[in-house]
């Protein structure tokens, strides 16, 4: 079946669903090639598509990944699903503490009016956040090729994964909010405090600034 192309999420947050084999012809999966594929091979995966709106074509998207081979089962699936899903979290406070920051500086962009500028400021700083995780797919497929790294706490902050996830969210915090005046400067320790306090963070104390 077909399925929508998107610039707003890259293809690689969806890799999970993309290896499933179907086990027979009346059971959903990925790629039909990818029944062809030997359960202990690791194989390339080109994924390409259309991105269309009221059937104009707007853009384009490619991508190849090379997939190890225990991408094919489930506990790696649901690894590398939860990897994708701890990133999502980090951009979640990301803009929150962006938000803490501007309200700080009297400017709320929580507020309903403040929506198109909300937008703009956390989209900017997002987009940039998930250009720069992209780079390092190999890494959390570094994890889901070996889940017992995790430890049965899941601790995601001990991988190279989770750190390097962590790091690029202090980063394009760091874009996003200036501190050249002490309005600024105090706005940043709150946001940034707000950051640290994430749930996702917490384990993270360990970690040093970029």
């Amino acid at each position: 079946m077909l399925l929508p192309a998107s610039l707003e999420k890259a293809v690689w947050r969806e890799l999970h669903a993309l290896t499933v084999k179907a086990v027979s012809q009346n059971t959903t999966g990925g790629p039909p090639a990818l029944q062809n594929v030997g359960d202990e091979q690791a194989f390339d995966l080109w994924v390409g598509g259309l991105v269309t709106n009221k059937a104009k074509l707007v853009d384009t998207t490619e991508s190849v990944f090379h997939i190890p081979a225990t991408m094919l089962t489930e506990p790696s699936q649901r690894t590398y699903e939860d990897g994708v899903s701890f990133a999502e979290g980090n951009e979640l406070h990301l803009r929150k503490a962006i938000s803490t920051y501007h309200r700080e500086l009297g400017d709320n962009l929580d507020r309903a009016e403040m929506r198109n500028q909300r937008q703009r400021v956390q989209g900017k700083a997002t987009f940039q956040f998930w250009t720069d995780v992209e780079r390092r797919v190999s890494d959390l497929l570094a994890v889901a090729e070996n889940p017992t790294v995790l430890g049965v706490d899941k601790s995601w902050h001990k991988t190279d994964w989770g750190r390097t996830v962590w790091r690029l969210t202090l980063v394009a915090f760091d874009r996003a909010c200036p501190r050249e005046t002490a309005r600024q400067i105090r706005a940043y320790a709150l946001g940034r405090k707000a950051l640290f306090a994430a749930p996702t963070q917490q384990q993270a104390e360990e970690e040093t600034e970029p």
